[in-house]
């Protein structure tokens, strides 16, 4: 079975509608893209480590690359714990 995949803007949830959906559906994959080429993008990425230091549940890092001089992709996964802890479906 396909896992469901909603995009979410990071300005659109906050650390308690995370948990909603670690509690609703175990797993929460964040995506942060961090930009340094203009005073714009260097903002948006330090509100990216405020959304991360936010966070209740500790993300694991799945990907953490710069993938051009000015560009930082990060990628990090979220468990509910009753989900971590649950063996895997048939």
């Amino acid at each position: 079975m396909r896992e469901a995949r909603l995009p979410l803007r990071r300005d659109a949830v906050n650390s308690e509608s995370i948990e909603w959906l670690l509690g609703r559906h175990g797993k929460v994959v964040v995506v942060l893209l961090d930009r340094a080429d203009s005073p714009f993008w260097r903002e948006e990425s330090r509100r990216n480590e405020l959304f991360l230091a936010l966070l209740l549940t500790r993300p694991s890092v799945e990907l953490d690359r710069a993938v051009t001089s000015t560009d930082r992709l990060r990628i990090y996964s979220l468990t509910h714990p009753a989900a971590a802890a649950a063996p895997p479906l048939p």
